[in-house]
């Protein structure tokens, strides 16, 4: 048989950093797959309005999402749009847009332009926030594809 992986268990609700105390903040417990029992996972004593979930399994990411929703749309208006100010940013995004526009209209068969469009995308994306590394969503593309020269 396999053995129960060990865990430890939850740790006491961790403070807020100072530039987070007064913000929404919404608790996420990773890893239920690892807990004999999931039940008590969901509502720890420490975070009993922690959203549980399994990164590797899914569990739980439905629920996630749909607070995450819910939250967003508390916070926008009804009609009203996210307000982007600066031109730098809108540029970033019109770009990044555009790009996956032209993924969803692109023939599938032809994954080497597919993935340029998503490498596009990303690159604009990259320039906004510096925490996407191209290189490595092509490799992950074509992980799965083996395209001729």
């Amino acid at each position: 048989g396999q053995a129960t992986p060990e865990y430890a268990s939850p740790p006491d609700e961790t403070p807020l950093p100072d530039e987070a105390k007064g913000a929404a903040v919404l608790r996420v417990r990773n890893k239920i797959d690892l807990v004999p029992d999931a039940a008590s996972a969901a509502a720890p004593e420490a975070a009993p309005d922690a959203i549980a979930i399994s990164a590797r399994t899914g569990a739980g990411l439905d629920t996630l999402i749909d607070r995450i929703t819910a939250e967003a749309r508390t916070r926008i208006a009804p009609g009203e749009t996210a307000l982007v100010t600066r031109a730098r940013h809108r540029a970033g995004l019109r770009a990044c847009m555009e790009a996956l526009d032209a993924f969803l209209a692109g023939d599938p068969a032809e994954a080497e332009l597919r993935a340029e469009d998503l490498r596009r995308a990303a690159a604009a994306l990259a320039r906004l926030t510096g925490r996407i590394d191209v290189e490595d969503v092509l490799d992950r593309i074509f992980a799965d594809f083996c395209i001729g020269k």
